[in-house]
């Protein structure tokens, strides 16, 4: 294992992009629009776990999902958070021995609702996403008729399919120490007092399957991050720690 995931060379986020998804946001400067997502992300994220998608037998190029509303009791009134604008086919880059085999087995391919704002805004080596047609969406009074929209879909080939949730997730609420716990396992299930104090109870308590599973995770979200070119400093700075401390335990 290295000892350091090394950062890649920084690569500011495209301003085309971002206007090719939201023309509203021309005139405003970058650090603003990452404040205001960071803001309203976790509403964001919350209609992302609202939106299910069929499970097609062949990629199109649009998918029709089902977005739930959501009731609030104190309101006695239904609302949508903003809705995804965009469906992400995830999949990752088949190995040597399977491209230069004559039997190709069928790639994986896992789909994610996703807002293209949060993407172009903070992932510097994304291609300009094609804008979505989504309509508004209005609040309305009845409480369970679920909104169908359909989404352009978008494929991305990226290291780790199976950690984009975990660096999406980072992205739209921004909360470092979730981003910790799902890289590292938490012994005493609680505040730490140091990372030589988490070494310590790491070694002492996780088998050594556990504490590489965990840094394959990290690796495997340091190299996506690295792929899609995201720079936040806080994602760096807990991937660099959780990576000391399990190899540190190891």
């Amino acid at each position: 294992l290295p000892r350091t995931l090394l950062k890649p060379k920084f690569r500011q986020v495209s301003r085309e992009a971002i206007v090719a998804v939201a023309p509203e946001l021309a005139p405003v400067p970058l650090p603003y629009i990452i404040q205001s997502l960071k803001t309203i992300g976790p509403n964001m994220m919350a209609a992302l776990s609202r939106t299910t998608a069929p499970a097609p037998m062949s990629l199109p190029r649009e998918l029709t999902v089902s977005v739930k509303q959501e009731y609030t009791m104190e309101s006695s009134s239904t609302s949508f958070d903003p809705p995804p604008t965009h469906l992400l086919a995830v999949y990752a880059r088949a190995d040597a021995s399977i491209a230069t085999s004559k039997v190709t087995p069928r790639r994986k391919v896992t789909l994610f609702p996703t807002h293209a704002i949060v993407l172009a805004a903070h992932c510097a080596h994304l291609p300009t996403l094609r804008p979505s047609k989504l309509p508004q969406i209005f609040r309305s009074p009845e409480r369970t008729e679920d909104t169908n929209i359909t989404l352009p879909i978008v494929p991305l080939c990226i290291p780790s399919p199976s950690m984009f949730p975990v660096l999406q997730a980072y992205l739209y609420t921004k909360r470092a120490d979730h981003l910790l716990g799902a890289l590292v396992p938490n012994p005493a299930h609680g505040p730490v007092a140091s990372a030589s104090e988490l070494i310590r109870q790491l070694a002492e308590t996780q088998p050594i399957y556990t504490l590489m599973r965990a840094a394959l995770r990290t690796h495997e979200l340091w190299a996506n991050a690295a792929a899609l070119g995201v720079f936040d400093e806080r994602l760096w700075l807990t991937i660099s720690f959780a990576w000391h401390v399990l190899l540190g335990a190891l």
